[in-house]
């Protein structure tokens, strides 16, 4: 049997979020999520201001989910504008380094055990 690959249209899909948008569910996040992933499809067919303005309104509902700042930093560059898709990525990083401080602190010191062992 030949498996069929499942193939993404952009299209659709902006049609299916757009109706999970519609329906109004009282979930911030969720609906951050929605937004930012229509945004991917609007990029996908070189829709980049309805990118930027999709972004804008993920950020706005949840300030908290990184993905939409990189999502926007593409946009803005395609647009153009690196100044702006500078700053979204000074904000995914910060971000990024702030949730993840611990860990990426952890394992760079682990790494420095390997790079530098102690030569007792």
């Amino acid at each position: 049997p030949v498996a069929h690959a499942r193939v993404w249209l952009p299209r659709d899909a902006v049609q299916n979020y757009s109706k999970a948008i519609d329906e109004n569910v009282d979930d911030e996040t969720y609906n951050a999520v929605l937004y930012c992933n229509r945004a991917a499809c609007h990029f996908a067919l070189g829709d980049y201001l309805l990118c930027l303005a999709d972004c804008c309104t993920s950020a706005s509902l949840d300030p908290t989910y990184p993905r939409v700042y990189h999502r926007r930093a593409d946009a803005y560059q395609a647009l153009g504008d690196y100044s702006n898709a500078y700053n979204d990525m000074i904000i995914l990083h910060d971000s990024v380094y702030s949730q993840h401080y611990g860990e990426l602190a952890s394992a760079w010191l682990n790494l420095q055990t390997y790079i530098h062992p102690s030569t007792n």
